[in-house]
C-alpha cells in the first residue's frame, strides 16, 4: 500500500496475513516497506484461522459503488 504522496516504489507499507501453525493464531501485519527489519507498524490478531492463499485488495472508499 503506497504512502500518500510517495516518491519511491517502496515508500509505503506491506500488508499481509500470517498464521502460526504452532499456536493456531492468525494476524494481519503491517510492515514498513523500506525497513523489513523494523518491528511491525501494526499487528491485528484475528480470532479465526486465515487460510493459506487468502488475499484481498485495498480500494479507496471513493472507488466503491454506493447504493
Amino acid at each position: 500500500m503506497p504512502r500518500p504522496n510517495a516518491t519511491a516504489e517502496d515508500d509505503g507499507w506491506l500488508v499481509t496475513y500470517v498464521h502460526d501453525e504452532g499456536d493456531g493464531t492468525s494476524e494481519l501485519i503491517v510492515i514498513e516497506a523500506q525497513d523489513f527489519g523494523a518491528p511491525p507498524v501494526a499487528r491485528v490478531r484475528i480470532p479465526a484461522r486465515v487460510p493459506y492463499g487468502f488475499h484481498g485488495a485495498w480500494v479507496p472508499g471513493e472507488m466503491l459503488a454506493r447504493e
